[in-house]
């Protein structure tokens, strides 16, 4: 074996790759929430794997009114709050489709990675932006099964813009919080071999 894969393997050995994720899905007994002209909305808590979130979902689970194109936000926000300062912000437009278009992740990826700190309480805001009221569709919910933060949701009866939420007790949405992937082993060991080439001296050769 030469040099170059000794080098090779050492570094496979000593990397490894990870995508750690936040990931909520409908658990044993699912429920659901309205999509209408109010935001739904979830808090979590961010750890050193999600120092760089590079999108977020929340699971669509019934369309109400079938083929139309709906515009939904999604918005990182500081702390426990429906109205906290964004961090990241994304809009998708999400063809509702008929009835069978259910149990559907909605990834919302943002332009640029929202930066977070471990230990932090944030929340994820989900609001229909289209110009028509009434009910979209639905999405899922789940009970408790999310220890790191709860559903969040307006307060009722004469919510508005400036309304902080109440919390959900026992219920959380199914969402993701997807962070950016660390570099893969292959391409890693690559790098650092191609490095190492790089810095290998030139052998001189002397001629008689």
């Amino acid at each position: 074996m030469n040099k170059l894969a000794v080098v090779f393997v050492i570094v496979c050995g000593l990397t490894s790759a990870s995508n750690a994720d936040i990931v909520n899905d409908e658990g044993v007994q699912p429920g659901f929430g309205y999509i209408d002209e109010y935001p739904f909305a979830q808090t979590f808590t961010a750890t050193a794997n999600e120092a760089s979130v590079r999108a977020v979902s929340f699971m669509w689970s019934r369309t109400q009114i079938a083929q139309q194109i709906q515009t939904i936000e999604a918005d990182v926000r500081e702390g426990v709050a429906l109205n906290g300062t964004v961090l990241g912000s994304k809009i998708v437009s999400v063809n509702s489709g008929d009835r069978s278009f259910r149990d559907i992740w909605i990834d919302f990826n943002f332009d640029t990675p929202v930066q977070l700190s471990a230990g932090n309480i944030y929340t994820l805001t989900f609001e229909n932006r289209n110009a028509v009221g009434g009910i979209i569709g639905s999405f899922v919910v789940s009970q408790n099964n999310y220890s790191g933060g709860t559903e969040l949701g307006p307060e009722f009866p004469f919510p508005d813009p400036r309304d902080p939420g109440k919390v959900v007790p026992n219920y959380d949405l199914a969402f993701r919080v997807l962070a950016v992937p660390e570099p893969s082993t292959t391409s890693l060991a690559v790098g650092l071999t191609l490095s190492f080439i790089g810095c290998r001296r030139p052998t001189s050769h002397n001629r008689v």
